[in-house]
């Protein structure tokens, strides 16, 4: 289904999405620590993902071109393997930031997903679902994106 120009994902298929994104990340052998949501949609990923990983140390930073990642700095991340969770259309130009940010705090690893990425992509999380971009989440159905609001039944 589309709407104002983006394919809307409901929730069934967002719990989908993030459920096989999260079989990926278990069958990789990687047991993440904390999950850091990244912007917006990042930190529903992340509450989701978080809960399918049965991770209860969860982050959320905002999806800027330089975050300061002091805010986290606080947080004993040494040692620690760390799981950012972003939507790569909303939050894609930041993580190269956090990134770096994040390697100062000394994690063990880092590795970073999203539940769909685009086509075109600057970027390529390490775990990803295939996505054509232009989506819009059940989130965001309140915004001026799309053209009216759902009416209650």
């Amino acid at each position: 289904m589309s709407r104002g120009g983006g394919r809307l994902i409901d929730w069934a298929l967002l719990e989908n999405l993030i459920g096989e994104l999260a079989d990926g990340i278990k069958a990789s052998g990687f047991r993440p620590d904390v999950v850091i949501g990244l912007g917006r949609r990042g930190w529903v990923f992340a509450r989701l993902l978080s809960d399918h990983l049965a991770v209860s140390d969860l982050i959320t930073l905002h999806a800027e071109a330089s975050i300061n990642i002091g805010r986290i700095s606080t947080l004993e991340l040494k040692g620690r393997r760390v799981l950012i969770a972003l939507d790569v259309e909303e939050a894609g130009s930041a993580l190269k930031g956090v990134l770096e940010g994040l390697e100062a705090l000394g994690p063990s690893e880092v590795r970073t997903a999203t539940p769909l990425l685009p086509r075109e992509s600057e970027i390529t999380p390490d775990y990803y679902g295939h996505g054509d971009g232009g989506v819009l989440y059940p989130w965001e159905l309140h915004r001026g994106s799309v053209g009216r609001r759902p009416t209650a039944r």
